[in-house]
């Protein structure tokens, strides 16, 4: 293994999509994937904000709700409620994220007070009159609601973030549309799914002394192998994950303590130096561990590698290959360039107001061509990096991802609005919150 040679190819794609592995790595934090002391200053920030005496949270919180209500105690269960909801009033003294006013915060109260709660309660309640069944119900609902986060968002990210590491490792551009990895590829429940199991595994492993911490390394490629093949069955990516880690799972711990000062570090800084920098070094290089078990697992001809099919990940396709794929955004391409006409920049005050806040003060044609044309523009540019190989091919994975040329301009980051828009999204947001 040369552990160096890796880290070099690491710092090298982090260099080459800096900010889009920033976001990725910031996304995991957040989410509790991965990378959680970053967010140690601001988890530190929310606690001194809010602060509770120990009696409050003991009691005063949703789970104590939903305890009352479950041995019957309906009134003490109402109290904590008017008592959770005084709280947070009183607690609120962040003006920039405050939770006082606004539809989102109280619907976000509603969930922290257990006041929905009480509301699912009495409205089953009025329906069926059984007592029983009304709060099972929320109860349900509410584990219902947790294991949907868990799985198809927390666990399902843990894929995507290996996805679009694999991708920048390869290719040029790394399109924010790979967010959506699962549900472009139409593979999201089978996902989660082998995410699911995959964790089942982990759980009756962590009953023994040291079968937690070793099969954490035995299935460590699992995200990644999904990640090339979403079809793979969840079985099978298990236990292609343990023939991969056989006799490695020494070396992938060393490789981990390797990043054991920018672990310190981090904390020390508070998450900066995780957030803008070790975070994206470090999933880079497990990255380019993944590349290295799958060329070793190719090679030894291990049982199910066939399986890790997606060839286009790591080489580009060649460039007759690319217009068969995409024969119709080669043809759009085409289409484009030959009649399109350049529109001149607005000039004056308007050209200000266009380029720098997006706003017309009026209906202004001068402005409707410019960004018409900036358009046309920046979807030609997208055909192209996808016909010269700078995009992966979506088309071309085990998984096909769906792709369509878009030529409407209702939806683009350049256009600008008039004050009439601006007032009206001005209100509606003000609305919500």
């Amino acid at each position: 293994m040369d552990r160096k040679g890796m880290k070099v190819a690491a710092k090298k794609a982090q260099r080459q999509h800096y900010w889009m592995i920033v976001v990725i790595c910031l996304f995991s934090s957040v989410f509790g994937v991965a990378y959680a002391s970053s967010t140690l200053s601001v988890n530190i920030n929310i606690s001194v904000s809010t602060p509770q005496t120990e009696d409050s949270t003991q009691s005063n919180d949703m789970y104590g709700v939903l305890r009352d209500l479950a041995i019957g105690n309906e009134d003490n269960a109402r109290e904590k409620v008017k008592q959770n909801q005084e709280q947070i009033v009183n607690n609120d003294t962040d003006a920039m994220f405050g939770r006082r006013r606004g539809v989102i915060a109280s619907l976000l109260n509603s969930f922290a007070s257990g006041s929905l709660v009480v509301a699912i309660v009495d409205a089953v309640n009025s329906v069926i009159h059984n007592g029983g069944i009304s709060i099972a119900v929320p109860i349900i609902l509410s584990f219902a609601i947790y294991i949907f986060i868990w799985l198809f968002i927390q666990e399902t990210y843990r894929v995507v973030m290996m996805r679009m590491l694999l991708e920048g490792r390869s290719y040029d551009k790394l399109p924010a549309s790979r967010f959506l990895y699962p549900i472009h590829t139409h593979a999201w429940p089978r996902i989660a799914w082998t995410m699911f199991v995959e964790n089942v595994f982990l759980f009756l492993w962590s009953l023994t002394i040291i079968g937690f911490f070793i099969k954490q390394y035995s299935y460590r490629m699992v995200p990644y192998i999904i990640a090339e093949n979403p079809n793979i069955k969840a079985l099978d990516a298990i236990r292609l994950s343990r023939h991969m880690m056989k006799e490695h799972k020494w070396e992938c711990f060393v490789a981990d303590c390797s990043f054991l000062g920018w672990y310190l570090l981090n904390l020390v800084t508070f998450g900066l130096i995780g957030i803008f920098y070790s975070n994206g070094y470090n999933a880079a290089f497990f990255a380019e561990y993944y590349v290295y078990l799958r060329a070793l697992a190719k090679d030894n001809g291990i049982e199910d590698a066939k399986m890790l099919n997606d060839e286009y990940l790591y080489a580009k396709a060649d460039p007759q290959t690319l217009h068969t794929a995409y024969a119709d955004v080669a043809q759009s391409v085409a289409q484009l360039e030959q009649g399109l006409s350049p529109a001149p920049k607005p000039c004056g005050f308007t050209r200000i107001l266009s380029e720098w806040f997006g706003i017309r003060i009026l209906h202004a044609d001068a402005v409707n061509r410019y960004e018409e044309y900036r358009e046309d523009l920046h979807q030609m540019q997208i055909g192209k990096d996808i016909l010269e190989g700078n995009i992966y091919p979506g088309r071309l994975a085990p998984a096909p991802i769906s792709f369509k040329f878009r030529e409407s301009r209702t939806i683009s980051a350049d256009r600008s609005y008039s004050l009439v828009n601006l007032v009206m999204m001005f209100f509606m947001f003000c609305f919500v919150g």
